[in-house]
């Protein structure tokens, strides 16, 4: 516990990030204002536009506290701080009596900060509506209050002067509700689904005039809280009443501090005008304390979240929505069930990008063999369940099921698109086996058939089918079929003619030994008839 309100020793003055110098130039927006004509609480919209743009994490700084004592003019000390620059035109400031500011308000640009841990925030600067202003209802006051605090990561409460027990008495009172909340959620880590709430606290004391001892030693502003906030002892009537009040602030902000900050002018003309006075003209003193609490701020400073999951600025201007409808409807805003409606329609937005991020990535024209579509389906499945992931956000049970339904939606059209390759496939098998039996029964048939000029063929064809054909078991069982049958048949055609051509040869050999052997008798004949007319005519 005692880990939650230790604070280092008193830091230097934290470095503005130069980056941060364009925040400056933003202006306030009106998120959340109440409508005189219709007595109900609205939206701003342009704010919840700006909010779309923002990316997270989040963080939300707001200020909360009595009108007229210096919330706004606190809020420009800050954004000057954290952008470098002296004077910025921030938040309206006036100098008079009335309030100037009504509803919740903030900064059109947010502030890129990065906390003890490393984590880059865009930190978004929130102005409250004072509470207990002379034209104000205490409901509309109570209203204010709660959803600054449901709407903030860092909540500052800022007060003149001491704690007291009316102070305490009006945050114990607004802080009821998220105390329910937050008893709630704890009760329901077994599986209720609730939400665990609690903003980070700073209780700033302003124009604080007062040394902090306690038994003749210095305290630290934490030791003082924790001091204000310890249960009283005596026999007042309403004894556990305030103690109970204690308890509330205690549970609800179980991460909170105490800063004190002198008077920023000692004279009245220029208490008057402190948004025009330049920082050097500011007391040393409240310029030393403004980089105290800016240094406890970055030291607080964490992502927005709500069930684990950290906000966007869209996401933001959803919640805001819905405790805005909350409130008209007569109810105190219930957290659980506005961010379930919020998570709901995000992860339905997260569902519909995932489709199609998978329609986009699973491109399988011109892809011809089951493996490499196969291979284009799960790149296009881990893409798009990555991006879903990192959008969603709702209970395990609705991701799940969200994440079912994509998974059984990419694989139908895997499977449909498998199919289509499959058709198309065999399509183009038989129409290139048909027209290659034609070729090869004209080139068998032809007067030039010869197994050389056939065999080049069938592995020309072959290399062409097996490139343009997609893989599949129609693929070779048709080649198969077409070997069997056609070039086989072919070869016969071959084969006979060859042996044709060989009977007709061994048949014109034989034809002419035939003859040779006659032209030789006829030769002997010839030579013994000669040889017996010359003996006869010409005796010895």
């Amino acid at each position: 516990m005692a880990a939650w309100f230790r604070r280092a020793s008193t830091p230097g003055t934290a470095a503005a990030d130069p980056a941060n110098a364009q925040a400056a130039h933003g202006k306030p927006l009106l998120l959340i204002g109440f409508n005189e004509a219709t007595k109900k609480w609205e939206v701003g919209q342009e704010a919840v536009a700006v909010l779309q743009g923002i990316k997270g994490p989040l963080c939300t700084v707001s200020v909360c506290g009595r009108a007229r004592q210096g919330k706004s003019f606190l809020l420009n000390q800050l954004l000057g701080k954290f952008t470098g620059i002296d004077r910025p035109k921030g938040f309206v400031v006036s100098a008079t009596h009335q309030s100037c500011t009504r509803g919740i308000w903030i900064w059109s640009i947010p502030i890129s900060l990065t906390n003890s841990e490393g984590v880059t925030c865009n930190t978004i600067l929130m102005d409250c509506e004072g509470v207990d202003a002379v034209d104000q209802g205490q409901q509309h006051s109570a209203q204010i209050f709660s959803l600054a605090v449901l709407l903030s990561s860092i909540f500052i409460f800022n007060q003149v002067g001491a704690i007291d027990a009316i102070a305490i008495e009006r945050l114990a009172m607004v802080c009821e509700l998220a105390k329910r909340i937050k008893d709630r959620s704890l009760a329901g880590r077994g599986g209720n689904n609730q939400v665990d709430f609690s903003p980070a606290f700073v209780w700033l004391l302003r124009d604080f005039q007062l040394i902090l001892e306690k038994d003749g030693r210095k305290i630290s502003g934490a030791e003082y809280l924790e001091d204000a906030l310890k249960p009283t002892e005596g026999g007042q009537a309403d004894l556990e009443n305030r103690n109970q009040m204690r308890q509330t602030i205690k549970a609800v902000f179980p991460d909170r501090d105490v800063v004190t900050i002198v008077r920023p002018a000692l004279t009245e003309q220029k208490l008057q005008k402190l948004d025009t006075l330049p920082a050097n003209e500011l007391r040393p003193e409240f310029r030393k304390d403004l980089d105290v609490l800016a240094q406890v701020l970055r030291g607080k400073l964490r992502p927005l979240e709500v069930q684990g999951h950290m906000l966007n600025g869209r996401t933001l201007g959803s919640l805001a929505s819905a405790y805005v409808t909350a409130v008209n409807q007569g109810a105190v805003p219930q957290l659980v069930t506005a961010w379930q409606g919020i998570a709901r329609a995000e992860s339905q937005k997260a569902y519909d990008a995932a489709v199609a991020k998978y329609k986009e990535q699973f491109q399988y024209q011109g892809i011809t063999e089951e493996h490499a579509l196969y291979t284009a389906y799960k790149a296009a499945v881990d893409a798009s369940l990555q991006d879903f992931k990192g959008s969603a956000m709702g209970d395990a049970r609705l991701l799940s099921e969200l994440e079912g339904k994509l998974r059984q939606d990419f694989e139908s059209k895997y499977l449909e698109a498998k199919h289509k390759l499959a058709a198309s496939g065999e399509k183009l098998a038989t129409e290139m086996l048909a027209a290659e039996t034609v070729k090869l029964r004209n080139l068998m048939n032809g007067p030039h058939a010869s197994v050389d000029a056939v065999e080049s063929e069938l592995h020309r064809f072959l290399d062409e089918y097996d490139l343009k054909v997609a893989a599949g078991p129609f693929k070779y069982k048709r080649a198969a079929e077409f070997l069997m049958n056609v070039p086989i048949g072919g070869f016969r055609s071959i084969v006979k003619e060859l042996i044709n051509a060989r009977e007709q040869a061994v048949a014109k050999a034989q034809h002419a030994e035939t003859a040779i052997a006659q032209v030789r008798d006829w030769n002997l004949q010839m030579a013994s008839y000669n040889h017996s007319s010359i003996s006869h005519c010409f005796p010895l």
